[in-house]
């Protein structure tokens, strides 16, 4: 299996729509978050496989702007992110990211399911 874009990429990717969203469509910071997750929603359909990359991406961005735990059971978003987790997509994903790209993916899901309080499987 190829990836589209490697979890990094992802991470940019996200940074730059809600970046943009803010700063040039002078939309609010869950509004830009929103933003993000919409602009990826091509390459989600087209690589499905990947979805699980880009939430997490998405989900890290919200984390650094403060704004993750204001997303509940219910919210799209947060139902989404941790059914892809409590599945273990993020398992199935990991197996094929090179080293670096895994560590950086998982740490970001601690982080995420720290702050969410649900707490995930990790490959040693």
């Amino acid at each position: 299996m190829s990836f589209h874009w490697s979890y990094g990429e992802y991470k940019k990717a996200v940074d730059s729509a809600v970046n943009y969203g803010r700063d040039r469509l002078g939309l609010n910071i869950i509004e830009s978050i929103g933003f993000a997750d919409n602009e990826l929603q091509l390459v989600m359909e087209d690589f499905p496989d990947e979805i699980v990359m880009a939430l997490t991406a998405i989900a890290i961005a919200a984390k650094k702007m403060g704004v993750l735990s204001f997303y509940k059971e219910g919210d799209v978003f947060y139902d989404d992110l941790i059914k892809m987790y409590l599945d273990g997509d993020h398992l199935k994903i990991a197996k094929i990211l090179d080293v670096y790209q895994r560590q950086e993916f998982f740490e970001d899901i601690k982080v995420i399911s720290k702050e969410l309080g649900v707490e995930f499987d990790f490959l040693d």
